[in-house]
């Protein structure tokens, strides 16, 4: 089907016969069993299978409806298409969930310092650092645990399918049986935070 792309037909015929053509300026793509590679990342024609790959790495798994920037970094880690950011823009200002749960609003006041606690492990930060390489578990994301008083950080395996209650129950095994249930968590307010995980400490 690439060679009925508006985009990538031509790239498709250069880098299949690449002495017939002059491929100086496509030496980046590549073809692998009929697929076409920029680099590492699979190019995807222009098709619904582009709206498919943006809600699963907007919404699916752990991705919690990610922002604009952080979903385009999801689908540009992995794919490549023309004007794929603004194909990103596009699907997150139509995300009805991101716009009941997060509003039009935003917080433009100064920021506050986070009070400091005088014991470790009473105020925890956490967040996931993504693209991470498949480990032999199949876990691909890491999930960060942070003692806000000692800076002490606790590194977690899990995989992008893994929903709020399977995180849940890893804070549990991970954190609060070596170091008690905190009094508050820190986090970026993430929807599956927000309106799940959240729900079971408090939501501070």
């Amino acid at each position: 089907m690439y060679k009925d792309d508006a985009y990538f037909k031509y790239i498709y015929i250069v880098v299949q016969n690449p002495i017939a053509h002059n491929r100086s300026q496509w030496l980046y793509y590549l073809i692998q069993e009929s697929l076409l590679f920029q680099g590492n990342k699979l190019c995807i024609l222009k098709c619904s299978m582009r709206e498919n790959i943006i809600k699963e790495k907007h919404s699916g798994g752990l991705s919690g409806h990610f922002g604009q920037d952080k979903t385009f970094a999801q689908v540009n880690a992995f794919y490549y298409w023309p004007k794929m950011h603004n194909d990103v823009k596009g699907f997150v200002e139509k995300c009805m969930i991101c716009q009941y749960a997060k509003g039009r609003s935003q917080n433009i006041g100064l920021n506050q310092p986070l009070p400091i606690r005088d014991r470790p492990w009473d105020v925890v930060s956490m967040d996931f650092v993504l693209g991470s390489p498949e480990t032999q578990r199949g876990n691909d994301y890491v999930y960060v645990v942070v003692d806000r008083f000692s800076k002490m950080a606790q590194f977690i395996g899990c995989k992008n399918t893994s929903d709020a209650t399977h995180i849940a129950n890893l804070f549990f095994l991970e954190i609060v049986i070596l170091h008690g249930l905190p009094v508050s968590i820190v986090s970026d307010r993430d929807i599956k935070f927000v309106g799940n995980f959240g729900g079971l400490f408090g939501r501070k």
